[in-house]
Parts: C-alpha cells; structure tokens; sequence
C-alpha cells in the first residue's frame, strides 16, 4: 500500500547481525486512529525502530539520522571492529550532510555504481528476494485468521516483525559478503559474479594503499 519501507542491514557477523538496526518508516498518513505508533511498536523487537514521516522513503535527513543509530549501536564494536556501510548511489544517500554524518560516525561509505546493486549488493543479491516471500508467506497465514480476509496494520506488522526475525536476525549472511568478494579476500568472489562482471579472473586487490591511478 506503500504505507511503509523497511531499511534492512545485514553484515558478516552474526554476533553484530542480531543487534543490527533494522528500520521501518511509516507514512503517517496510512494511520487511523486505532494504529497508534505506540501500539504498532510493541510487534517489534528492540532493535527495530519504527519512525513515522509524511511520506515512506529515505530522504537525506532520514539517512543522517540512520547513520546516527548505526554510529550508537556500533559503539560497542568499535574497538574490535572495522566499519563499511555499503548503499546504491540513491541521491538521498549523497548530500553533504549525510557524508558529515559518515565521516562523524568514522564509518568508511563504499557506495554501489549506478544500475550494479543486483550483483554487487548483499540485500539486492542474497537477502531481499528471501525477505519479501516470506513477508508474503506470513501475511497470508495471517489473513487467513480473519473472517474478512484482509490485512490491517497492525496484522501487517506482526507479519513483518516475525519476517525480521526469521531473515534478518535468523540468518546468516556472511556467504552473502564471501560471495560478493566483501571480506577482504578477493579469492572468494564466486565465479557467478565474475560472470556478471564479464571479467575472466579475480582481481589481485593488494593489502597497501592504492596509487592515484588505481583509485580512479
């Protein structure tokens, strides 16, 4: 109903992966009376945050205020671990206050090209197509509950709160990153994306800082 967006993270520790923010705006407008955000909060965990918005996407102030959250809840990590927040190049994902906001939260940004998620993102590659059939599936094992048949927000919720739990906190994806060549070892690029790539062989990434020439 476009009533609602989910901002999934996912990483390659599972450990991480439990207490991961996970993120769903609702559009303000889609909420009657009976709906209170208080109410539609208690079907989520405590590491999914609902906001509301007058509409259901990302803007840039919305992504500044995610990377805040990721910045708090990595705190934790931060001595053991190595931060990269990997997007598409979606220009809310791009303004000058949200890379302040980055470089504040000292997370390194790796931004997708244009038009090359589906090979080279985790979610887009591993993780949406299993998200979105399951939130199908329990939407419709709970619409079958009702005499009526349909889907009220807070059904939906229930829906996706269970969804969460089985895909995004159930499930491994450190595969995903292996797969994808995101673990820092370039050997583990599946040959299933090189395809994609059109490139015949792995690249030999080294370890030291790249020249001018190999950044560009």
């Amino acid at each position: 109903r476009g009533s609602f967006t989910l901002v999934a993270f996912v990483c390659d520790n599972q450990q991480i992966q439990d207490v991961l923010p996970q993120v769903v705006i609702v559009n303000e407008k889609h909420l009657t009376k009976g709906e209170s955000v208080a109410a539609l909060r208690l079907h989520l965990d405590e590491h999914t945050v609902l906001w509301t918005a007058s509409k259901a996407w990302v803007t840039g102030t919305i992504m500044c205020k995610i990377v805040r959250l990721l910045s708090k809840v990595l705190s934790a990590y931060r001595a053991s671990h190595h931060f990269i927040l990997s997007t598409d190049g979606y220009r809310a994902h791009l303004t000058r206050p949200v890379w302040r906001a980055v470089n504040r939260a000292r997370i390194m940004y790796h931004l997708i090209p244009a038009k090359m998620t589906w090979v080279l993102q985790p979610c887009d590659t591993h993780v949406f197509s299993v998200l979105k059939n399951t939130l199908r599936r329990e939407c419709q094992v709970l619409a079958l509950t009702q005499p009526t048949g349909s889907m009220s927000m807070p059904l939906l919720f229930r829906a996706l709160a269970q969804t969460i739990s089985l895909v995004l906190r159930g499930v491994s994806w450190q595969g995903a990153f292996r797969d994808l060549g995101l673990t820092g070892v370039q050997a583990a690029v599946s040959d299933r994306v090189l395809g994609k790539l059109q490139m015949e062989s792995r690249p030999t990434v080294a370890s030291e800082l790249p020249t001018l020439p190999e950044l560009q």
